[in-house]
């Protein structure tokens, strides 16, 4: 199994100033696995906790020979609807994810999932860490069955402990792993695919935001089975303003129309004279500016977002209305085919941009938002009576 490797973009550097910053704590472990299981670790600050926090409780089940997202997320305050982060906080740590393969009670370094160590590259945002977790094959010896133990680290960087002289921060939470063998797959069907769609997909770009610029509010999409997307997160970062929320996901079934509701604002500076616990943006509905919006879901799994099969959204789509702050938008899951249009779990990727130009879903540059989602898509049962009289 390959790992992403992040290529793009200068390092980030420390200036002395972060010796004076608070540390940082975990506020946010994310970990989705398979049967419905999954990890939500979103304890307060203000609980009293140790610094090795046994967490054994929460479980999550993985397949072998696969790849796994885990999020952490790291700050001062607990995390913010809008994504932000206190000011005057230290956000340059080495964060690594050990898991005890093989049951020795010991994390070696070859247990190491994902080193993820200092200096980052300025495409990444500071304090989320959205990590690829491999998980190999079960072979009874390396890598056993069963409940294994997960360990998160966090510790000062080395460049942190260069500048200031100070190694007085880490932090370590441990989960509990249930890894299992896969199942065998059944015999292919339309209804099936083979690529997972946890593959890398193509770069969303590098588009930034800035006051006076437009965001996105909030997205909502409502499915089958109970399901639904509901995202109210408000982000605007002048570095990269790309807000994977794969994590959310819907189920839809196939030949179904449905609606995306989605709520778009303007970034304003903030009203707040002391920005050291408030989030420096305030996110209005009254926008004078014209805004472009894509939507893609790559259908075959394939890495990419076709343009001819894929786009969701018309290429039409925009709005100048300085008045108009939300957008009923109807679009249809095509029919299942077993080759363009495939079952199963897929990326969604929205983009809104100001430069029809940029509205594409790889590769961006300007202003604007990228958010990613998952669309679990399903056949659409006949009912018994639909067939019976032959009638669709």
């Amino acid at each position: 199994m390959k790992q992403t490797v992040d290529i793009g973009g200068s390092y980030l550097t420390l200036s002395n100033a972060v010796c004076s910053k608070a540390h940082a704590k975990i506020v946010l472990v994310i970990m989705a696995g398979e049967k419905g299981s999954h990890i939500r670790d979103d304890t307060p600050l203000n609980t009293a906790i140790r610094e090795d926090q046994n967490r054994h409780h929460l479980a999550v089940t993985l397949y072998e020979n696969t790849i796994y997202r885990i999020r952490i997320q790291l700050d001062c305050d607990q995390p913010s609807s809008r994504g932000s982060f206190n000011i005057n906080c230290n956000l340059a740590y080495d964060v690594n994810v050990y898991i005890d393969l093989n049951n020795d009670g010991r994390f070696d370094e070859s247990e190491s999932r994902v080193p993820h160590r200092w200096p980052l590259r300025s495409t990444m945002t500071l304090g989320i860490y959205d990590l690829e977790i491999p998980i190999p094959s079960i072979d009874g010896l390396t890598t056993k069955d069963g409940s294994l133990i997960m360990r998160i680290v966090v510790k000062s960087s080395e460049e942190y402990n260069r500048i200031c002289g100070r190694y007085d921060y880490s932090e370590t939470r441990e989960y509990t792993v249930n890894i299992i063998p896969k199942e065998p797959s059944k015999e292919i069907s339309q209804d099936t695919y083979v690529t997972d769609y946890r593959l890398t997909h193509c770069s969303p770009g590098n588009l930034v935001c800035s006051v006076g610029h437009s965001a996105i509010f909030s997205v909502s999409i409502s499915g089958e089975q109970n399901t639904q997307i509901r995202d109210e997160t408000r982000k605007c970062s002048s570095t990269n303003n790309y807000n994977d929320q794969s994590n959310l996901a819907v189920t839809l079934f196939d030949n179904t129309f449905y609606t995306l509701r989605i709520a778009l604002s303007c970034v304003q500076q903030s009203d707040y004279d002391n920005t050291y616990n408030q989030d420096p943006y305030a996110f209005e509905t009254y926008c004078r500016d014209t805004r472009y919006l894509g939507m893609w879901i790559d259908f075959n799994n394939d890495g990419t977002f076709d343009d001819n099969t894929e786009r969701i959204i018309p290429n039409h789509w925009y709005t100048d209305d300085p008045h108009m702050t939300q957008s009923d938008i109807s679009f249809t899951i095509p029919q299942i085919d077993g080759r363009y249009y495939v079952g199963g779990q897929h990326r969604a990727r929205i983009v809104l941009v100001q430069d029809t130009r940029n509205r594409k879903p790889c590769q961006n540059n300007g202003y604007g938002e990228v958010r990613d989602y998952t669309v679990n898509i399903i056949r659409k049962e006949v009912s018994k009576e639909t067939h019976d009289t032959g009638n669709i």
